[in-house]
């Protein structure tokens, strides 16, 4: 008998695959309809491999597991931005295994892409515990290099509040362009390390009491509040 959780997770493989396969049918420049001069034109940036139209199909529909880095190339070949596909895919995955050890569909499959991981880390929270502009892109690589390597890539345990609250300030302010933090939010919220750390009675959440004065959209907010208190350490008491 097929648990429910991995049905849940079959539906999103299905909503992963159907997101692909739209995106690629309505390009705004109408370029990729072709389904096989689109696996020719697949190879390089973020995907070196050759692939064919038959696994371009599988990816779209669902007989095959999409790589991220596939997917990060969906998003140079239309033209999107980055974190455009990646932070829904991500949060569809997290969404149904929202207490996991960062080892969701995604995560567990994806190449960090560094030399140096470490060294990149160390630079980017280097970057956020300051008063440096941080991009939503950045936010992402941060949290995917910890989510891909939970036991490689650590960090000191009083790191991890800050850098919590500086991400849901962001996310808070950023109006039509939170989700991509959001998405990242989700990662820190998968990680063992963070769930015994930023993720604490303890932690001050810096939740503006009026959505006009920080101009979040109404919209988001309910499933913000929403998923972040489905947390086991949030709704501790």
């Amino acid at each position: 008998m097929v648990s429910s959780d991995t049905g849940a997770m079959t539906v999103q493989r299905h909503r992963v695959a159907w997101l692909l396969r739209v995106n690629r049918l309505y390009d705004a420049e109408g370029r990729w309809p072709k389904i096989g001069s689109f696996a020719a034109s697949f190879p390089g940036g973020s995907w070196r491999p050759q692939v064919d139209s038959s696994k371009i199909s599988r990816w779209e529909t669902a007989r095959l597991r999409v790589p991220y880095l596939a997917i990060r190339r969906y998003e140079e070949l239309l033209e999107l931005s980055l974190t455009h596909l990646t932070s829904i895919v991500d949060t569809l995955y997290w969404y149904v295994s929202p207490t996991g050890d960062g080892a969701n569909e995604l995560h567990s499959r994806r190449p960090t892409g560094h030399a140096n991981p470490r060294r990149r880390v160390d630079e980017l929270v280097e970057q956020m515990c300051s008063r440096q502009l941080v991009t939503g892109s950045e936010w992402e690589e941060l949290t995917v290099l910890l989510a891909a390597m939970p036991r490689e890539l650590t960090l000191p345990q009083e790191i991890w509040t800050p850098l919590a609250e500086r991400l849901i300030s962001e996310t808070i302010i950023s109006d039509r362009v939170w989700f991509p933090r959001f998405a990242s939010f989700n990662r820190l919220l998968a990680h063992p390390l963070v769930v015994r750390g930023a993720v604490s009675r303890r932690t001050r959440f810096p939740i503006p009491l009026s959505i006009r004065t920080c101009g979040f959209p109404a919209y988001g907010l309910p499933m913000i509040f929403s998923t972040w208190l489905r947390h086991p350490r949030i709704t501790d008491s």
